[in-house]
């Protein structure tokens, strides 16, 4: 029979409850002062809106895209300052690595649901990516305008 170690077990039990103690600390709320001022986050720029029920994983958000309210793409430097502009505190933004080991701003996995490219950002350099048309298809339309 296999003897147990109770040192080893009473370790395990205290990275578990310090693991746990952290998590808690993380997440709540008693250090949070009423006096704080809020804070804007802007989620991929100044975007269209969406219905977001109709959101998987792999979906193609130009597809269930409300009619444009504006005239900016998300996740380019124009939609993230006006975002800025409209009083964003701050912008988050979706970063992919190239071929070429450069950061790339891009949402998707596949380049063809806002581009006329296709593929993932990882299989082109930044010129690559720089020579694609981003918004072609990009409609509530199906790319009709």
């Amino acid at each position: 029979m296999k003897k147990r170690n109770p040192k080893k077990r009473l370790i395990l039990l205290g990275a578990f409850l310090l693991f746990t103690v952290a998590v808690w600390l993380n997440n709540t709320s008693l250090f949070y002062s009423k006096d704080t001022d809020f804070k804007i986050l802007a989620h991929r720029g100044l975007a269209q809106t969406f219905d977001v029920s109709k959101v998987e994983y792999d979906t193609n958000t130009a597809e269930v895209t409300y009619p444009p309210e504006h005239s900016y793409l998300e996740n380019t430097l124009p939609s993230i300052k006006a975002a800025f502009e409209h009083g964003a505190d701050s912008v988050e933004v979706d970063i992919k690595l190239t071929k070429d080991r450069q950061l790339a701003v891009f949402h998707d996995f596949d380049l063809a649901y806002r581009t006329n490219g296709k593929g993932e950002v990882s299989e082109y350099t930044m010129e690559e990516l720089k020579e694609l048309d981003v918004g072609d298809r990009y409609t509530a339309d199906d790319g009709e305008s």
